[in-house]
């Protein structure tokens, strides 16, 4: 049984003696120990309630969630009066649609590289995976892939009687070659070729198959494409954040950490719009330097393929992987040498 008295006044939650005794006896001995004043004086209501989660949640049919920490890549949807753990992140989404994107794989490799790690599962943040994704053009056709794809797979699992992870094990595993598993499969490449289709990306090659991933084999998109999809979603996210520059929606943000800087500091990411932030385009950094101080580049041996540096010759940022591709489109081959950002 869960308990929730909302956002209730006391006098209503007194209503309920069983649950009110027992949350008083439980919770109100830890609540008036904890410093923050609203916590003690409402101490029967949820310390953190996201009073406007919830608000736009309960207008909604179903809610499209995910786990916060898993090493599954799954979204599913939930009822909207289900009470969330803080395991669980929740989006104002009740669509096939919206689903589609978040399920496919062009979503996950923006996750996996920007996301953070807990042991070898992947912790999923919305400031850090979702709010700078930059997304497609939202096709009505994308409906009926991501609707297809999630009704298959809970047939999949009522049928077998699996969880999540145990459908997804069998989904990355080489070995399994059943039915069920064979036409997810074949779901999730038709989904991932209409993501893909609806960025305009009809000339990419995704080579769906079992590859080797940091966390092991995955039936997913190729190395190459995998490669080749993070850089062009990083060139949307760049072009977009400048048009929003070209708007003024960055004046304030600018504005206010101009004002902020101190005389030297860490280098930071530059303002951030509030709803695709910029990831591109090369942060503020603190003088490496004085004036006449030579800045060496880094060792190439040294810079990764997702590193981020910077060219010493038209101060450009670079992607490790693109650096070669740089070089010669805007350098005519000759080095001109990239220092790597934070290294």
């Amino acid at each position: 049984m869960v308990i929730n008295f909302h956002d209730w006044p006391i006098e209503k939650v007194k209503g309920y003696p069983e649950c009110f005794e027992r949350i008083e006896s439980l919770v109100f001995p830890q609540r008036k120990k904890v410093k923050r004043k609203a916590y003690r004086e409402k101490w029967w209501q949820y310390a953190e309630r996201q009073a406007n989660l919830l608000e736009r949640t309960s207008k909604l049919k179903k809610v499209l969630v995910k786990a916060k920490t898993s090493k599954t890549w799954a979204f599913g949807f939930i009822e909207p009066d289900i009470i969330y753990s803080t395991a669980v992140i929740g989006f104002v989404f009740e669509d096939f649609l919206h689903y589609a994107v978040l399920q496919s794989s062009i979503h996950q490799i923006w996750a996996e590289k920007y996301a953070s790690t807990l042991k070898s599962d992947m912790a999923y943040t919305p400031t850090d995976c979702f709010e700078n994704f930059p997304f497609p053009e939202l096709r009505d056709t994308l409906i009926e892939n991501g609707e297809e794809y999630y009704l298959f797979r809970r047939e999949v699992m009522l049928t077998n009687q699996e969880g999540l992870t145990s459908t997804y094990n069998r989904f990355n595993n080489p070995k399994e070659k059943s039915a069920d598993i064979s036409r997810l499969r074949e779901l999730h490449i038709e989904m991932d070729n209409a993501v893909a289709a609806a960025y305009g990306w009809g000339d990419l090659e995704l080579g769906h198959g079992f590859h080797e991933t940091p966390q092991g084999v995955r039936f997913t998109i190729s190395e190459a494409a995998r490669r080749e999809v993070l850089a062009r979603l990083l060139q949307l996210n760049h072009e977009r954040y400048e048009e929003e520059v070209r708007q003024g929606l960055h004046d304030k943000d600018k504005k206010k950490a101009k004002e902020d800087k101190p005389t030297r500091q860490k280098p930071k990411k530059l303002a951030q719009p509030e709803g695709q932030m910029n990831l591109l385009a090369e942060p503020e950094v603190a003088d490496e330097a004085e004036a006449g101080e030579l800045v060496t580049p880094t060792p190439t041996a040294e810079i990764g393929s997702w590193d981020r540096c910077k060219c010493l010759a038209c101060d450009k940022t670079v992607m490790g992987f693109s650096i070669a591709e740089h070089t010669q489109s805007e350098h005519q081959g000759k080095d001109p040498g990239y220092r790597k950002i934070g290294g």
